[in-house]
């Protein structure tokens, strides 16, 4: 299973510590609370809110090179705006793997 890198941040960057430092910092500033207001969301099965913020989560999810976790974000948001949520498992597991990630840097 694939886990979050910075490749994509350096290869954008040209290796630049300052300018993936920067990209580091804004996301781990934001993805907490985008990642509380989903779960949120999702607990008050509001769908269409939830989809629009697993599109806000799915830069983040490509930033972070998860290919699959973006085709995973992909699906759910398209699920969802439909109301079915059989993705979220899923999905949550993608985020997880980021909050994880997150704390190590």
């Amino acid at each position: 299973m694939e886990q979050p890198n910075l490749d994509y941040l350096k290869e954008i960057s040209d290796g630049q510590p300052e300018v993936i430092a920067q990209f580091v910092g804004i996301i781990k500033e934001e993805f907490p609370g985008e990642f509380e207001q989903y779960q949120q969301l999702m607990k008050e099965k509001d769908w269409q809110h939830a989809a629009a913020m697993v599109h806000k989560l799915k830069h983040k999810i490509s930033i972070l090179g998860l290919k699959e976790g973006r085709a995973v974000a992909v699906t759910h948001e398209d699920a969802l705006k439909g109301g079915d949520y059989q993705h979220s498992e899923a999905f949550a597991a993608v985020l997880n793997k980021i909050e994880v990630f997150l704390k190590d840097k």
